[in-house]
């Protein structure tokens, strides 16, 4: 059982929005707000969604505060994405991946597989990923072009290797999910080097901390992240 806890009066300012502007949704993602209150009883008393997705609350509350408890189901590890349909498939061509996977890519793929491959279109999941938006602003995307409206040239260096790595991943281990028959399920030309870039960014944008190598998704989007503004932990033993 995941819990999470305000601990900065911060995110409170962030997180606060009027009660009406909480209900104007421009998402048009019905299913998904449908299947929030019913796995998570979002919207609650205090607690609602905004554009994108974003968890909101409307009421301020006081620091070390409950704000969320989520069922174990909702909560994503790294070894539960290893032991999931997308995970089968890491571990059956392992002998042609790296011998340490990133976490990122495990989760990455378990993005892609739950979005391409299950595509259980009534799965809280499902939804939630559905539901997120392509993330164009991130310098992943970037062409040189726009990549040189940086200016700082730390900041484009970064950029460009983080495009070089995220590049060599879908070549070297992307590929070889897609060639051991993923492509087939999912759709020729479907899951492409954008489509990785996007999961991988899903990932970094959207997974709470347990510990500093401990990243767990959950079907919600946070305005800010946790592991800099909340506590988020598990109680054993609770289902």
């Amino acid at each position: 059982m995941a819990t999470v806890r305000e601990s900065a009066a911060l995110l409170l300012l962030l997180l606060r929005v009027p009660a009406a502007a909480a209900k104007k949704d421009s998402t048009g993602h019905a299913d998904y707000r449908k299947a929030l209150l019913r796995e998570l009883g979002i919207p609650g008393v205090n607690l609602t969604y905004g554009e994108g997705s974003l968890l909101q609350v409307t009421q301020g509350f006081k620091p070390g505060e409950l704000v969320l408890v989520i069922p174990p189901k909702y909560v994503l590890t790294v070894q539960e994405a290893l032991g999931s349909g997308a995970g089968s498939l890491i571990n059956r061509n392992s002998r042609q991946l790296r011998r340490t996977l990133p976490r990122h890519f495990v989760m990455a793929m378990w993005v892609l597989y739950t979005k391409h491959v299950q595509k259980r279109k009534t799965d809280l999941w499902y939804l939630w990923l559905a539901s997120l938006p392509r993330f164009e602003t991130c310098p992943v995307f970037w062409g040189e072009t726009e990549l040189r409206m940086l200016e700082e040239e730390r900041a484009i260096k970064r950029s460009r290797a983080r495009q070089r790595s995220l590049s060599d991943e879908y070549e070297s281990m992307v590929r070889v999910l897609l060639d051991a028959g993923m492509e087939e399920d999912a759709g020729e030309g479907v899951i492409t080097l954008e489509e990785y870039y996007w999961a991988v960014t899903v990932v970094s944008a959207c997974s709470l901390y347990f510990a500093e190598d401990f990243p767990v998704l959950v079907p919600l989007r946070l305005r800010a992240h946790p592991h800099g503004a909340a506590e988020v932990s598990a109680r054993a033993g609770q289902a």
